[in-house]
């Protein structure tokens, strides 16, 4: 029933349509899990209201670990790179309890030339905290425990340190529309 649940609350059937578009276009598809901890559930213990929970999105970028395998669990690592607005990571990192100073260390950057699509190259002007930089997530499995960690950074701000997650797979799908051998893409 939660399956059910989840499904529909993160418009699933809408996601896989854009997923299979996606591979039609471009050859590959890909979705990411991970909590949200900036979502209102509207739920309350002993009067303190609960935030944070489940989101899933498509993404356009992924790097992985070992570009020759198409599969996702054995990868060493895997790094999604994306754009994200100066003022939201400053939020976050000051939510994560990261120093002033690296906090400062946040700027917006042109640094987009890798974006996918021709449109990933335009974005809105902005500078400061209005302007947009490049974020890495990044995954990988620990040797000893098995378990999947992640940190989250600029070039220049580390926004969430070596987290474990308590999970045993990657929060990552990925499909492609063909296989290439020794491609991930």
């Amino acid at each position: 029933n939660y399956s059910s649940v989840l499904w529909e609350k993160l418009k699933m059937d809408s996601h896989l349509r854009q997923a299979l578009l996606d591979a039609a276009i471009t050859g590959d598809m890909c979705g990411h899990v991970y909590w949200d901890s900036t979502i209102k559930t509207g739920q309350k213990v002993e009067g303190v209201e609960i935030e944070g929970d489940i989101a899933f999105e498509m993404i356009d970028n992924v790097i992985f670990g070992n570009p020759n395998d198409s599969r996702v669990e054995p990868q060493p690592w895997i790094i999604i790179p994306y754009r994200e607005l100066v003022s939201k990571l400053k939020k976050e990192a000051k939510a994560n309890k990261v120093s002033e100073q690296d906090i400062l260390n946040i700027a917006s950057d042109t640094d987009n030339k890798e974006q996918s699509g021709d449109l990933g190259k335009i974005e809105m002007e902005g500078k400061g905290e209005t302007g947009k930089t490049t974020v890495l997530i990044k995954y990988w499995r620990d040797p000893e425990t098995g378990t999947i960690h992640y940190t989250k950074s600029t070039k220049s701000c580390v926004i969430v340190k070596d987290t474990d997650m308590g999970i045993t797979r990657y929060p990552v799908a990925h499909n492609n529309w063909d296989k290439r051998k020794n491609s991930y893409h």
